[in-house]
C-alpha cells in the first residue's frame, strides 16, 4: 500500500477547506478584503497556519507601552480557543508559536512593520514600538476573517507594511453642542486605534471647563481638565497623539457673549463680511490685552496634553480690519497684521513647548507671505469638496520649505446623513495630493455646525475610508467600504448596514442639487420660514427630484430593517439612523410643500398637512433627545434641539 506524502497533503487539504468554508451572507473569502487599512504589500499562500502548543515570545515584552500590545496578541487567539503564554525570552530549542519583536536595524520604514505567518508560526518584525501595535491589529482583522471565513483558521501571508503620512488624524469637533460621553470617546478612540491612525484633535474650544472663564461654557456640560488627562492616557496606551486645539484668534464668539471679553473683540458690535452680518469672533491685533487671555487659555488647557503639538486654528478671522485694527490693516495691509498677530499667538502656544499647527487658509489668501512663517509652523491645508484644488495650495507650502498637513473631511456636517461620493472623493483626493507633495500628515475632519444633527453612525464611513487611504492609497482608493463597515463597525451578518450608510449618505443628490458643504436636506429645514422664491437654489428643484429622495430613504428605511447587526450598539446604531432618515423625509416633505405652493412658502397648506408636519416634527425631535443622551453630555442637549424647535414652532404659528 503507497503512503501519501504528508507534504503533499497539506496545501492540498488547505485548499479543499478553503473551499468548503464559503463565506455565507455574501461575506469574501479573501483576507486582503477584510483588512483596512488594506497592507502596502501582501502575499497570500495557500496553507494555513496549524495550532500547536507554544509561546509567544517578546524581547520587550517588560517595556510598559509594548505589555499591553502582547496581552492582546493573548487575548486574540484565546477568544479563537487557543491559549498561549507569553515571555521575553525563548528557551533553548524553542521554536515560538509567536514572536514579536522591534528591530530599527531590518530595513523595514518608520512605523511600519513586516509578518509573516506560515504553518508552524507568526512573526511580527517592527521598526518601533507604533509599528509592532500596527501589526498587531492586522493579525487581528486576519483571525476576525478566520473566524468568519475559514472556522478559525488563519490563512499564510507575508506582509511588508508602512504608511503614507507620518502622521495620520481625525478631528472631531465638540465645540458645537455635542459632547460625547467619556465611554462614546472611548469607542471612537478605540476603533480609530484598529485602523491604525495616530493623531486625535478634539475641538472643545469653550466646552472645556476653564476655571478662570466659566461663563463660556455654563450652558454644556464640558470635559474638565482631568478627563483631558484620562483621554490623553487612553489614546497614548494606543499609540495616538492627542493634540489640543485652543483657538487663540478667530472664533471666540462663546467669549464674546460677555461683557468682560467684548473690549479685546476686533469688532465689538459685530460687522458686515463677504458672508453676511458677523457677530464678534475674533481678537483685536491692536488691543494688547488680547495675548493676556490668549496665555491665560494656553496655562490652563495645554498642560493637561502630553502631545508636543498643539493646533491654534487662527482661521475665520473674518472681521479684521474692519474694527479697532482697521488702521494698523490700511498702514501695513491685512495680511501683515494677521501674520504679525499670528506669531505673538505662535510664541504664547510654543512657550509650553508645543509645535504650533493652524489653519492656512487666510495666509494663503496673502501667499508673499508664507515665506515670512516660522519655519517649525505647520499649516492645516483643509478643503471638504470632491475638487478641492490641494494641487495648487499645497506646492505653496511646500517650495517654502514648510511642513505641511493636507485636510479633507468626512462630509458629514450640514447634511444629517452624510454626502457619501463627495466624502469618498474629496478623501481620496487629499490623500493622493498630499502623498505626491510630500505632506507631513493628513487629518481628516468632521465639523459640528449647526447644531450637530448627524449622528455619530455617520461618521465612520468617512473614518474608515480615510483611514484607508491616509495609510496606503494606492492600495486602498479602490476599497469596498461597504463590505468594511459591515464587517468592523456595524458587524451586520446581514450585510446591509454598509451600503444603506452609503446609499442614505446620497440620497440628497436624488433631488438633482448638490450643495458645498451641506446638502439640499439641511438647508430646507434650516431656512423652513424663507420663500423658496428668495433662494435660488430651490428654483432648480422638482417635485420629481424630491420624490426620487424620498424614495430612496424609504428604501433606505426598508433595509435599515432587515439588518442583522451584532456590534454592541445595534440599538442605538438603528435608532439614530432611523431618526435621522425620518428627519431628512421630513425635510423631503417640507421642500414638496413650498414647491407646489403659489409663493414658494407654507403660508397655504391646508390644516390636515399642517398638523402631520406638527405631528411628524414632535415625535423626531423626542426621539432626537432620547437618542442624545445615550452617547453624549446632556449640556449642549437644549441648543441642539433649538433648531429644530425653531421648525415647530414656525409649524404652530402658521
Amino acid at each position: 500500500m503507497k503512503t501519501i506524502n504528508q507534504n503533499f497533503l497539506v496545501p492540498i487539504l488547505s485548499i479543499l477547506f478553503l473551499i468548503n468554508s464559503q463565506i455565507v451572507y455574501g461575506q469574501k473569502p479573501n483576507v486582503e478584503d477584510w483588512l483596512i487599512p488594506r497592507a502596502q504589500e501582501i502575499s497570500i499562500g495557500e496553507d494555513i497556519f496549524e495550532y500547536r502548543e507554544g509561546r509567544i515570545i517578546c524581547p520587550e515584552i517588560n517595556d510598559p507601552e509594548i505589555y499591553p500590545v502582547v496581552k492582546s496578541v493573548q487575548n486574540i487567539f484565546e477568544k479563537s480557543g487557543h491559549y498561549f503564554s507569553f515571555a521575553a525570552v525563548e528557551a533553548k530549542g524553542e521554536i515560538p508559536v509567536i514572536r514579536l519583536e522591534i528591530d530599527n536595524k531590518a530595513g523595514i520604514k518608520p512605523q511600519g512593520y513586516k509578518l509573516i505567518i506560515n504553518p508552524q508560526s507568526i512573526l511580527l518584525t517592527a521598526n518601533d514600538k507604533s509599528g509592532l501595535f500596527y501589526g498587531v491589529q492586522t493579525i487581528k482583522q486576519i483571525v476576525g476573517f478566520a473566524l468568519s471565513s475559514t472556522k478559525g483558521y488563519l490563512p499564510t501571508v507575508q506582509i511588508s507594511d508602512w504608511p503614507d503620512f507620518e502622521r495620520r488624524g481625525v478631528l472631531l469637533d465638540m465645540n458645537k453642542d455635542k459632547i460625547p460621553r467619556m465611554e462614546t470617546f472611548y469607542r471612537i478612540i478605540d476603533q480609530l486605534a484598529s485602523w491604525k491612525i495616530n493623531e486625535l484633535q478634539i475641538f472643545f474650544k469653550h466646552a472645556f471647563a476653564f476655571v478662570n472663564h466659566p461663563e463660556v461654557s455654563q450652558d454644556l456640560s464640558p470635559i474638565t481638565a482631568e478627563q483631558i488627562i484620562e483621554l490623553d492616557h487612553y489614546c497614548k496606551e494606543r499609540f495616538i497623539d492627542l493634540v489640543p486645539y485652543q483657538d487663540g484668534f478667530g472664533k471666540l464668539s462663546e467669549w464674546m457673549k460677555y461683557e468682560r471679553y467684548l473690549p479685546l473683540a476686533e469688532c465689538p458690535e459685530g460687522c458686515e463680511t463677504r458672508s453676511g452680518k458677523y457677530g464678534p469672533s475674533s481678537l483685536s491685533p491692536a488691543v494688547p490685552a488680547s495675548l493676556d487671555l490668549v496665555d491665560e487659555l494656553y496655562s490652563e488647557s495645554l498642560p493637561n496634553y502630553s502631545s508636543r503639538y498643539v493646533n491654534i486654528g487662527s482661521d475665520e478671522t473674518f472681521e479684521l480690519g474692519k474694527g479697532r485694527s482697521r488702521e494698523l490693516c490700511e498702514k501695513y495691509g491685512v495680511g501683515s497684521v494677521y501674520l504679525d498677530f499670528l506669531k505673538e499667538v505662535e510664541k504664547r502656544a510654543s512657550s509650553h513647548g508645543k509645535r504650533v499647527q493652524f489653519w492656512g487658509d487666510i495666509i494663503l489668501r496673502h501667499p508673499e507671505l508664507i515665506s515670512e512663517l516660522p519655519k517649525d509652523m505647520i499649516p492645516l491645508v483643509w478643503g471638504y469638496e470632491a475638487d478641492h484644488p490641494f494641487e495648487v495650495q499645497l506646492p505653496k507650502f511646500k517650495d517654502s520649505g514648510l511642513d505641511f498637513y493636507v485636510c479633507p473631511g468626512t462630509s458629514t456636517w450640514n447634511s444629517i446623513l452624510g454626502r457619501t461620493d463627495n466624502a469618498i472623493s474629496n478623501l481620496v483626493h487629499a490623500a493622493e495630493q498630499g502623498k505626491k507633495f510630500n505632506a507631513m500628515g493628513y487629518l481628516n475632519t468632521n465639523w459640528g455646525e449647526y447644531g450637530n444633527w448627524h449622528p455619530l453612525s455617520t461618521y465612520y464611513m468617512g473614518f474608515l475610508y480615510g483611514a484607508a487611504v491616509n495609510w496606503a492609497v494606492e492600495n486602498n482608493k479602490d476599497l469596498d467600504v461597504a463590505f468594511l463597515l459591515d464587517r468592523w463597525v456595524f458587524k451586520d451578518q446581514a450585510n446591509l448596514m454598509g451600503e444603506i450608510v452609503m446609499d442614505l449618505g446620497n440620497a440628497h443628490k436624488l433631488t438633482g442639487i448638490e450643495l458645498p458643504n451641506h446638502s439640499i436636506f439641511n438647508r430646507a429645514l434650516a431656512s423652513v420660514g424663507q420663500s423658496y422664491k428668495e433662494d435660488n437654489i430651490f428654483s432648480k428643484l422638482t417635485i420629481d427630484g424630491i420624490e426620487k429622495a424620498d424614495l430612496s430613504l424609504v428604501k433606505s428605511i426598508d433595509k435599515l430593517k432587515l439588518a442583522n447587526m451584532t456590534c454592541d450598539d445595534a440599538l442605538q446604531v438603528y435608532g439614530e439612523l432611523m431618526n435621522a432618515a425620518e428627519l431628512c423625509r421630513h425635510s423631503c416633505r417640507l421642500m414638496k410643500n413650498k414647491m407646489l405652493s403659489k409663493d414658494g412658502t407654507l403660508n397655504n397648506i391646508s390644516e390636515a398637512e399642517r398638523q402631520f408636519l406638527i405631528k411628524d416634527m414632535s415625535r423626531i425631535i423626542a426621539n432626537y433627545r432620547e437618542l442624545w443622551i445615550k452617547r453624549n453630555r446632556v449640556g449642549g442637549l437644549e441648543r441642539s434641539v433649538d433648531k429644530l424647535q425653531r421648525i415647530l414652532y414656525y409649524y404652530k404659528d402658521l
